[in-house]
């Protein structure tokens, strides 16, 4: 082999590494997208147990009367006949004057 054809060669799998490494489909596009892959999982773990907790919740509203009494008096600030209601405002949520 002469000294031209070693360094055309040598230019290519140069130019070849760069590709694969800085490329479209290169490896820092890799861990990139096993990055993104991670946080898509972390997610789909979160929801997951957000739905068993909303199951559970949603059962515990089918079958259970004083829950859904709770929640109920807890969203609208409902109260029974002949019930006495007080509200107890914490010094940090009341706006000053």
């Amino acid at each position: 082999m002469t000294m031209k054809s070693t360094l055309i060669y040598i230019i290519i799998i140069v130019f070849l590494l760069f590709y694969m490494i800085f490329g479209h489909n290169g490896l820092l596009k890799y861990k990139e997208m096993l990055h993104i892959q991670k946080e898509y999982q972390q997610m789909i773990e979160n929801m997951e147990e957000k739905i068993v907790f909303l199951e559970w919740e949603l059962d515990l509203m089918k079958n259970n009367k004083d829950y859904m009494d709770y929640l109920i008096r807890r969203d609208t600030i409902l109260q029974m006949p002949g019930e006495d209601q007080y509200i107890i405002r914490d010094n940090a949520t009341v706006p000053s004057k």
